[in-house]
C-alpha cells in the first residue's frame, strides 16, 4: 500500500486490505488511509467483508447484495 501512495493517485482502491491483520492493525490502517485521504484530498474505495472495523471510518458507506446485483445507497 506505501508503494502506490508514493504515487499520491487521486483515487485509490483497495480490495480486501486487512484480511491478515488484527483489530489493531486494521485500526491503525484506517486512521493512516484516513489522514492520508483527508490531507491529500484524495478518495479512497475500500472494499472488505470486515465492515464492523470501519465504524469510525469517515466515510460514505454503501452495502451491496452480491446475490441480488442491488445496492443498498445511503440516504441524503
Amino acid at each position: 500500500i506505501a508503494g502506490v501512495l508514493a504515487y499520491k493517485p487521486e483515487i485509490l482502491i483497495l480490495d480486501e486490505p486487512t484480511p491478515f491483520l488484527n483489530d489493531s492493525g486494521v485500526q491503525d490502517l484506517l486512521e493512516s488511509l484516513q489522514a492520508y485521504a483527508e490531507n491529500n484530498d484524495r478518495v479512497i474505495w475500500l472494499i472488505d467483508h470486515r465492515t464492523l472495523s470501519f465504524g469510525g471510518f469517515k466515510t460514505t458507506t454503501v452495502v451491496t447484495k452480491t446475490d441480488e446485483g442491488s445496492a443498498v445507497l445511503p440516504k441524503p
